[in-house]
């Protein structure tokens, strides 16, 4: 493990996963999971994923891994039942290519730090981006930082 992931890892490797155990407790994944931007993989240490992620972090997740970009991934269409994307949207050009790979009917799950008095802006940039799936879920999580969390279907 490189110094950058041992930093990360002692920053906010409990907050990270406190916020996956949330996030896996309201949506209960199933079938095949992609997790976009995985960073050090805390997801696969839950849940058996296929993990993305632009730095060579991802090579200490758990299971299959893969290093390349959110907005382009090297999938075909409709292969996941899940997608999550967990503080990386930021990063990503919107959520296109994240719908993309999603199985009619699959869900996309995307959880993006933000501050209090952007919450709501936050989520309505993540809503605007959509094209092919619908929300049917949005929360905000306080703890420790403030994060707003949507949970889209494909149509």
């Amino acid at each position: 493990m490189g110094i950058c992931d041992r930093i990360y890892e002692r920053w906010m490797g409990e907050v990270q996963r406190r916020k996956i155990e949330f996030l896996l407790s309201a949506v209960r994944p199933e079938g095949l999971v992609l997790d976009v931007g995985a960073g050090p993989g805390f997801l696969s240490e839950y849940i058996p994923v296929v993990s993305v992620d632009v730095s060579e972090a991802v090579l200490s997740a758990k299971g299959y891994k893969v290093i390349g970009s959110g907005n382009r991934l090297p999938f075909k269409t409709g292969t996941f039942d899940f997608v999550f994307c967990v503080d990386a949207f930021h990063f990503l050009s919107g959520a296109g290519e994240l719908e993309r790979v999603l199985k009619h009917g699959g869900k996309l799950v995307i959880s993006q730090f933000t501050t209090r008095y952007d919450e709501g802006k936050t989520l309505r940039e993540i809503e605007k981006s959509l094209e092919s799936a619908r929300p049917v879920d949005r929360f905000f999580l306080r703890d420790p930082e403030p994060e707003v969390v949507l949970v889209a279907e494909k149509i």
